[in-house]
């Protein structure tokens, strides 16, 4: 009986260490602003074997820079003033990018960029790949479907006025717990507005 009450005593203190310890913010994410594009920044290597199993391909890489816009401005250098406005007054086809990269963040993207680093624990991680991964469209065969160019592929959802890359982002960081709106978050400055009210541990690479 002492035995007993020892081991249920020792049981009742390790149980919730580990529920704890499985809830800590140890997976590091970056959210990214660059002139006119937002994107979600993960390491490669933490990606699970078993989502989004089709960027294995870019298993050499480091960083994978995930975003999402209309397929004709997405795709076309500058700025390409007739595709904008389309995009802005109809509902268009959308893409997402997949830009793969090995320099460390800070020094990959411009002086000008806004990044901010966000610590999520492994289930909320994983609530995040599995909401990209839902963002691909996908054929017959369940493969992503290329777009035009390398690194694109075609989304699931409708770009539109009221549907943009950084409505896109507050999405997917909604979808892993994060305790932002998404509605009516358009423009960048929104967004990282947004998370800055959010309760989650957010610090700024370049503010």
């Amino acid at each position: 009986m002492k035995y007993r009450n020892v081991i249920i005593s020792w049981l009742l203190i390790v149980i919730p260490v580990a529920t704890l310890n499985s809830q800590q913010h140890n997976v590091e994410i970056l959210v990214v602003q660059e002139a006119w594009h937002t994107g979600i920044v993960i390491e490669t290597r933490l990606l699970p074997d078993t989502l989004l199993t089709e960027l294995d391909r870019y298993d050499h890489f480091q960083f994978l820079d995930i975003g999402w816009g209309d397929r004709d401005f997405y795709q076309t250098p500058g700025f390409p003033v007739w595709y904008a406005f389309k995009a802005i007054f109809w509902p268009t086809t959308a893409v997402l990018r997949i830009a793969p990269f090995n320099l460390q963040p800070g020094k990959y993207y411009s002086t000008q960029a806004k990044l901010a680093r966000i610590q999520l624990s492994e289930n909320e991680f994983i609530q995040l790949c599995k909401f990209i991964g839902h963002s691909f469209q996908t054929n017959d065969q369940n493969r992503i479907i290329a777009s035009k160019l390398a690194g694109f592929y075609i989304a699931e959802r409708k770009y539109s006025t009221f549907r943009t890359c950084n409505t896109w982002a507050a999405r997917a960081l909604q979808s892993c717990g994060l305790d932002i709106r998404s509605f009516m978050v358009l423009f960048a400055w929104q967004l990282f507005r947004q998370l800055d009210r959010s309760d989650h541990e957010i610090t700024y690479l370049r503010k």
